[in-house]
């Protein structure tokens, strides 16, 4: 294996099941659902034939965003070593083989936590930043169409991708702090991210379909989603061998590129804005109004539970976020923990998406088609999946108990379908956008709290025991299966409470 093949960091891999656990399929429009208000018009959704089949690109942009991942995170390790710690390249070189030098694994010791940190910077940035445009982005998506929602996070990616490629070539001649990959990642927040671009993908998807067929087809396109990622996960390491470090970097900028010329030339958008109002795009973004309408949304009293249920389907995003901010220093952990190189993570990581992917296709459509599982339940079997994988994770002794926990929990992805199904029900069409935008913010940023908690416990215990930090993942999670159970019984009650015509009181919670 050539040096180019020896880098990775803690940089996160996008497009994984960790991006948007919770918000990940909303329902007469996540980004929102029109009405006969809006100044933009919603094209008809009951004939999906109309529009070109856009799952399949979503293949494409996926293997963009996830083929480098792993190769940036190598390179972060690597620099961190050379240009901020001083030692010798050679040496450097060798982290992440299956060096035998005691040398070595002292080294790996020292590297490693100080590229958690720029992991975790890294992590907070393409939140945050992502977050705040999504509460301008909800609103102004239904005025002026989904299509611009999805090609501009896309360019930001493109500028993104492009940057760190050059910094690669420049590293091999330059010292270059590892910082800069921090740096060159601003574009692609500024402009959404991942954050905008998935939340106008399922926006496009709602605006479509019909309640009827909504949970199938987020599941498949969840499973577009994660099948894009495991195929670049898995080329990746082999693709490096045959190439080097900067092609990874313009091979994800060129994939993406190639999504948006789709998206951009062949998809017929499901918002047609008004012509009178097309002069003042750019303007609108960021109407301070917008965010009125989303605190009005949020605190707004419902009755029959719907509040408390709205409230704790956050809640659950919010809860799967800060666990899932253990992948953060997940290679890092299977470096230190089993000697995995580079090629050894991210043919696991394949593996673990592949089943997803399955989890997604085959299992929401036997437990929701054939099965007739309500959402709720399915839901609750989604987030113990989760708490399941943790810490199967943790109680690991050798490697092929990672591929053991990814096999027993396949379902550990779909929660966010299901949660999305049982509000679509209870939220009028016309407060569905604001409902996703504010829920979107509120999970991504949650990131502020959970990259750094896990780069500390990690850290701390990175000598010893750098396993604890999957039992805090585990115990996390395990949160959510008290907040499905709520919702199961808020369900149940709210149900009654409708059937009962006597019944004529607000039953609401969490006032």
């Amino acid at each position: 294996m050539n040096a180019d093949t020896r880098r990775f960091s803690s940089g996160e891999i996008h497009c994984s099941d960790e991006d948007t656990p919770l918000l990940a399929g909303p329902r007469d429009s996540p980004m929102a659902a029109t009405t006969s208000a809006s100044p933009g018009t919603r094209v008809p959704g009951t004939a999906p034939d109309q529009y070109c089949t856009f799952e399949p690109i979503l293949v494409l942009l996926c293997f963009g965003l996830s083929v480098s991942g792993v190769v940036l995170a190598d390179q972060i390790i690597y620099q961190s070593c050379v240009v901020t710690l001083g030692y010798d390249r050679t040496l450097c070189a060798q982290l992440g083989t299956r060096s035998n030098s005691s040398e070595v694994a002292n080294l790996e010791t020292i590297v490693q936590p100080y590229a958690a940190k720029i992991g975790m910077v890294n992590t907070i940035l393409t939140s945050v930043l992502p977050a705040i445009c999504a509460l301008f982005m909800g609103p102004w998506s239904d005025k002026f169409g989904r299509k611009p929602a999805m090609i501009v996070p896309s360019v930001g990616f493109i500028t993104t991708y492009g940057m760190i490629g050059i910094l690669s070539l420049l590293s091999r001649h330059y010292l270059v702090d590892p910082w800069c990959y921090v740096v060159a990642h601003i574009p692609a927040a500024v402009l959404g991210g991942n954050t905008v671009l998935m939340a106008a993908i399922f926006s496009y998807l709602t605006d479509i379909t019909t309640e009827s067929n909504r949970t199938v087809r987020i599941g498949i396109l969840q499973a577009c989603i994660m099948l894009g990622a495991f195929v670049g996960l898995l080329s990746s390491s082999f693709i490096l061998e045959l190439t080097n470090v900067p092609t990874m970097f313009f091979l994800s900028a060129g994939a993406v590129a190639a999504s948006s010329a789709f998206l951009y030339y062949f998809l017929e958008d499901s918002i047609k804005p008004d012509a009178s109002m097309v002069h003042r795009q750019v303007r609108d973004i960021f109407r301070l109004s917008h965010l009125g309408d989303l605190v009005k949304m949020f605190f707004k009293k419902r009755s029959s539970y719907d509040r408390g249920i709205v409230w704790l389907t956050i809640a659950i995003g919010v809860v799967t976020v800060l666990g899932a901010g253990g992948g953060t220093v997940f290679f890092l952990y299977t470096r230190r923990r089993f000697g995995w190189t580079i090629q050894d993570f991210t043919i696991w990581q394949a593996v673990e998406l592949l089943s997803i992917v399955a989890g997604n296709v085959i299992g929401i459509s036997v437990l929701k088609t054939l099965l007739k599982l309500p959402d709720v339940w399915l839901a609750l079997i989604s987030v113990v999946n989760y708490a399941l994988d943790a810490l199967i994770k943790g109680l690991a002794r050798q490697g092929w108990e990672l591929f053991l926990a990814t096999g027993v929990t396949p379902l550990k992805a779909t929660e966010g379908a299901a949660l999305m199904a049982i509000c679509s029900a209870i939220i009028p069409s016309n407060e569905i956008a604001k409902f996703y935008s504010i829920a979107m913010a509120m999970t991504n940023t949650v990131s502020l709290a959970s990259a750094p908690l896990f780069t500390f416990i990690y850290n701390s215990t990175v000598e010893t025991a750098p396993q604890v930090f999957n039992f805090v993942a585990s115990g996390i999670f395990s949160v959510n299966v008290i907040f499905v159970g709520i919702i199961a019984v808020l369900l149940r009650k709210r149900t009654a409470t409708r059937a009962d015509p006597l019944c004529t009181q607000d039953s609401e919670i969490l006032t």
